[in-house]
């Protein structure tokens, strides 16, 4: 999952995935520390995009001018 916050207070947006073979409707949760039971974030599976995609559109967004939004993936507005 990826967001995308153009501005300061503007909600943005979200990946779209699928392409991943979980049920879009169902949650998976991710370790966000190094530890087993450590903290944990919770994202809603139609989100969840292969790491190559995230990956691609981190070096598009990181060579964009303005920090534009990617256009490699397909976006969801929050």
């Amino acid at each position: 999952m990826i967001y995308y916050v153009p501005e300061d207070g503007q909600t943005g947006d979200v990946s779209v995935g699928g392409k991943m073979n979980l049920d879009p409707k169902e949650w998976t949760s991710f370790s966000i520390t190094k530890h087993d039971a450590g903290e944990t974030i919770d994202v809603l599976n139609e989100s969840i995009v292969p790491f190559s995609e995230a990956l691609e559109a981190a070096k598009e967004f990181f060579h964009s001018h303005a920090q534009e939004r990617p256009r490699s993936i397909e976006w969801r507005e929050l």
